[in-house]
């Protein structure tokens, strides 16, 4: 299986990527903006926090498949609580952590 090498920058528990991964502009955005924006912009920007949060594990190697599902599930997560809009004022970059960490748990061990 082929193997994914991005390289990103990270923000302490926050998610920033670098201008060559960056293909969507929600990245500093609120979960209302984030509702409000377009469904391929919100795959890009949860792609980039995708990217992001998988670089900072170092112990392992993700292929492109794992990257894939992920990104899609983690834009799904974002998406469910946006649907929610007493959840409009949160951070989407925070919220991308929070998802991240209720969907893979085991993959910080």
């Amino acid at each position: 299986m082929r193997k994914l090498g991005i390289t990103l920058v990270t923000l302490g528990a926050l998610v920033a990527p670098s201008v060559a991964t960056a293909a969507g502009n929600l990245h500093k955005s609120n979960m209302g903006e984030w509702s409000e924006a377009s469904w391929s912009n919100r795959e890009a920007t949860a792609a980039d926090f995708a990217a992001s949060m998988m670089q900072t594990i170092k112990h392992r190697q993700f292929t492109l498949p794992e990257f894939q599902l992920f990104s899609l599930e983690l834009s799904q997560c974002m998406d469910d609580i946006a649907d929610d809009h007493s959840n409009y004022h949160r951070p989407a970059n925070e919220v991308a952590v929070g998802c991240f960490l209720s969907l893979r748990p085991g993959w910080m061990d």
